[in-house]
């Protein structure tokens, strides 16, 4: 049996519902034709809400699921992950474990019932803001940051009480420690990179990586040129180097991949990176750099399952 493997964003379900795509377009960074050679792969497939989409959020959430649960969702190959009962469904049945997420707390339109309306439809973690403002807090372009809201306190406590996963990509420097002062639970940071390499107001400070590993959460380093490089282009060697600074700083067992494929676009990804079927350059590049099969495999999805097993209901 092959070790599992996984990702823990891409906005692949959203930019298909946008653009009238099956998952298995081979034009998508991640498609189910080229993840076969993977299985069993567990992708945690976001419902991404622009800002753009205030007091329309929830609508647009349920808009994708629908299309979701309609037209892929119930595929022989995938399989949707609603417990961690169904991690070892994905693994025993060498299938694509889907973890549905919503990008943008701004999808709840202000609504702590929206949370349990969409966990009951299967969304399993919150990227709890995007770049800009909304009810919960504070994203990592407000220039007047003022962190996490009284309503952004009341989902975090609920997100925690259900065992909906927090994830704090895109959260400001103040709402990233709202969150962590309140939460009882381990949160993740789905999709960003480390600030000391790359200074780009997105990434995260030792600090925050520090308190992460701590709550017992994961980093998952993405494969933005934006993200990884001050200036210029991205190549593997650059997402290793952030892989490398994260796990001398916390430690393997709290580091992983989140892609963002197909949030991405594909001009932006490494040039030798450019869709789910290029991962195997990532293990053959860690093995180059002193990596061994045991830590490899933690990073390509063996703490991603760890981590759900601990976490789901």
């Amino acid at each position: 049996m092959k070790p599992l493997k996984g990702d823990l964003h891409a906005d692949t379900i959203q930019y298909s519902f946008d653009n009238n795509l099956n998952l298995n377009n081979k034009g998508l960074s991640f498609n189910t034709f080229d993840v076969k050679d993977y299985l069993p792969y567990i992708q945690f497939l976001s419902c991404f809400v622009h800002d753009k989409f205030r007091n329309n959020g929830y609508d647009r959430v349920n808009k994708i699921l629908e299309y979701y649960y309609k037209k892929q969702g119930n595929t022989k190959l995938i399989h949707t992950i609603r417990s961690k009962d169904d991690i070892n469904k994905v693994i025993f049945n060498n299938k694509l474990g889907a973890i549905l997420t919503v990008e943008n707390g701004i999808a709840l339109d202000g609504k702590e019932d929206s949370l349990y309306k969409l966990f009951e439809k299967g969304i399993r973690l919150m990227t709890i803001t995007w770049n800009g403002q909304n009810e919960i807090g504070c994203g990592n372009e407000v220039i007047c940051d003022s962190g996490l809201t009284a309503f952004g306190q009341r989902c975090i406590n609920i997100m925690n009480d259900m065992e909906m996963i927090v994830d704090i990509s895109h959260s400001s420097y103040k709402t990233f420690w709202g969150v962590a002062n309140i939460t009882n639970r381990p949160i993740i940071a789905s999709h960003s990179n480390i600030y000391n390499i790359c200074n780009n107001k997105r990434n995260l400070k030792d600090n925050q990586i520090k308190e992460i590993a701590k709550l017992g959460g994961l980093i998952g380093i993405t494969y933005y040129d934006r993200f990884l490089v001050n200036k210029g282009k991205a190549s593997i060697i650059d997402v290793i180097k952030h892989i490398e600074y994260a796990c001398n700083l916390v430690g393997i067992d709290h580091v992983c991949l989140g892609s963002d494929f197909d949030g991405v676009n594909k001009i932006n990804l490494p040039y030798n990176l450019k869709s789910v079927k290029d991962i195997c350059k990532l293990e053959e590049c860690m093995l180059t750099r002193g990596f061994n099969t045991c830590e490899i495999q933690k990073i390509m999805g063996g703490n991603i399952e760890r981590f759900l097993r601990e976490n789901l209901i």
